[in-house]
């Protein structure tokens, strides 16, 4: 397979030990993506639906004793002196770094740390099914990392929301607003209540809405290192703003590499033979409309359509972007977890 030019891949994989940290040597290809924000219109702002997709290098990496509740526990006391859990920070206390487990039937299940001592985590989420698997820990992408901590991005600023380009993410239905303030002296980017905000955590399925109020495209770089294997991402009932985690859309002869037909997401949608009966992918185009998608489950038609019944099986879920889901409520649906499959390297 070939791999979109937008993305470069170190196959010769840094090393990501950190010091005493590092039980054993973990790799992980490292790249960039070239993301878009879309600039105003005539009809006024724009909003653009983006994805960090590449992640923050792994910090630890080992084999567990036990995962019980929301307890991790490894051999031998490799967190002393270490610190994973909540970090201060304005207004409130984040999730600064996760753990994932990266063997076993689980693979790809994540949680927040909460706190840890020397030899264990406490985990926001319960991850005893997974057992005494392989786990890894890594920080979280910030609104810093991805738009660089001195605006890099080329975000309109201002000093208040209304004058400048809004980033959002979305958690239980809210929005979350921080822009990028220019005041002299005071450069950074914050929220309405002017609470510092660059080291607000991007979770690996949030995706970000930018908000761009004056004319003029912006192209920036996200370097980052490849998520190797699988990925597993809850779905709310409700809109969900979620980002794609993989690393490819196409290939560089503009062959599909990750679509609608291989996500995965068939397996927790509920399904229909009508847009109105069916939870529904709402894929933002570049030219500000929106693609409207839902899963056929109709035998011996099974697949991904549209409302005019078109077979829409190879639509790309590009690196990069976000999309929304809206699981309906009215459909009596619960929150599933969307196991997003390994990505595909090849040399």
């Amino acid at each position: 397979m070939k791999i979109k030019t937008s993305l470069f891949y170190s196959l010769a994989a840094a090393t990501l030990l950190s010091g005493v940290a590092n039980a054993q040597t973990a790799t992980d290809p490292v790249g960039f993506h070239t993301l878009k924000v879309f600039g105003a219109g005539a009809n006024g702002p724009r909003f653009s639906l983006i994805s960090a997709g590449l992640v923050n290098p792994i910090e630890y990496a080992s084999a567990t004793t036990s995962i019980t509740a929301t307890t991790v526990t490894v051999d031998g006391t490799p967190f002393a002196g270490l610190d994973y859990g909540k970090q201060t920070a304005s207004p409130a206390d984040v999730f600064a770094y996760y753990v994932e487990v990266t063997s076993g039937p689980e693979a790809g299940a994540w949680s927040n740390i909460v706190s840890n001592d020397d030899s264990s985590l406490t985990t926001q989420k319960d991850l005893s099914a997974a057992g005494a698997e392989k786990i890894a820990i890594r920080k979280h992408v910030t609104i810093a990392d991805l738009f660089g901590a001195a605006n890099e991005a080329g975000l309109d600023p201002g000093d208040q929301p209304s004058a400048a380009d809004e980033i959002s993410l979305f958690a239980n239905g809210l929005a979350d607003v921080i822009f990028y303030d220019d005041t002299a002296g005071f450069e950074g980017y914050i929220d309405a209540a002017f609470n510092e905000r660059g080291n607000t955590p991007i979770e690996p399925q949030q995706a970000v809405y930018v908000q761009r109020k004056v004319a003029g495209d912006l192209s920036f770089t996200r370097a980052g290192h490849v998520k190797v294997g699988p990925t597993k991402l809850q779905v709310n009932v409700g809109f969900n703003a979620l980002a794609n985690p993989r690393a490819v859309g196409i290939d560089d002869d503009s062959n599909p590499v990750f679509t609608l037909g291989n996500s995965g997401l068939s397996a927790g949608v509920d399904p229909g033979d009508a847009a109105a009966i069916a939870d529904e992918v709402i894929i933002p185009e570049d030219n500000g409309t929106f693609s409207v998608y839902f899963y056929d489950n109709t035998v011996g038609l099974e697949g991904w359509i549209n409302a005019a019944f078109e077979d829409k099986n190879n639509v790309v879920i590009d690196n990069g972007k976000g999309f929304l889901l809206n699981r309906k409520p009215e459909l009596a649906g619960t929150p599933f977890i969307w196991t997003v499959p390994a990505e595909t390297i090849a040399p």
